[in-house]
């Protein structure tokens, strides 16, 4: 080995403590909410196109961002460290030549947001072990991830949900209210 290539090494694994720290006080704290309006739509786009760009070139990233839709009272950042981290797990489990397909669905009085993979599934007898804080089948991972969504998640009043077929791939759903008096808008072109 070279000096840089240690040092490469050396960056990696302060970036994993990094991220591991940051993590855990993530969860550990409050989840306080900065609350303003919301489309989703136009989030989910932009979190699509930011996972794009990083994404294999043999990946297919697919959206149906349906429209109208509601507003939502929500803290954009915490919505974009939810379905951010939804988007990377179905990166990480669709083989080269995959799919993932992102939608939105206005529900009377909530949204749901689905994250679909064609990827490797969840064992079935892990699937209600998913959301527990610091379980993981990732060699390199912190098993927070999911815990941190679904506490912002559920910050919100939502709920997310789980299903998967091993060898099949995986669909997380991501429900949120909408709140009385917030208007409807629709103005992404798919």
């Amino acid at each position: 080995m070279n000096y840089n290539e240690d040092l490469e090494i050396l960056k990696e694994a302060v970036d994993r403590v990094s991220r591991t720290m940051e993590n855990l006080l993530n969860f550990s704290s409050d989840t306080n909410l900065l609350l303003k309006e919301v489309n989703l739509n136009e989030l989910m786009k932009e979190l699509v196109d930011e996972h794009k760009q990083h994404a294999r070139k043999d990946l297919i990233i697919e959206t149906s961002l349906n429209k109208p839709v509601p507003l939502i009272i929500a803290d954009c950042e915490k919505l974009k460290e939810i379905f951010g981290n939804l988007l990377a797990n179905a990166i990480a489990a669709t083989d080269s030549g995959g799919t993932i397909r992102v939608s939105t669905i206005p529900c009377f009085d909530r949204v749901m947001v689905t994250i679909e993979d064609w990827g490797i599934g969840i064992p079935t007898e892990i699937q209600q072990k998913i959301f527990d804080p610091f379980f993981t089948t990732k060699q390199s991972g912190t098993g927070l991830g999911l815990a941190i969504a679904k506490k912002n998640t559920e910050a919100h009043r939502g709920s997310i949900k789980v299903e998967s077929e091993p060898g099949w791939g995986t669909k997380f759903t991501v429900t949120l209210p909408v709140q009385l008096g917030v208007g409807w808008r629709g103005d992404l072109d798919e």
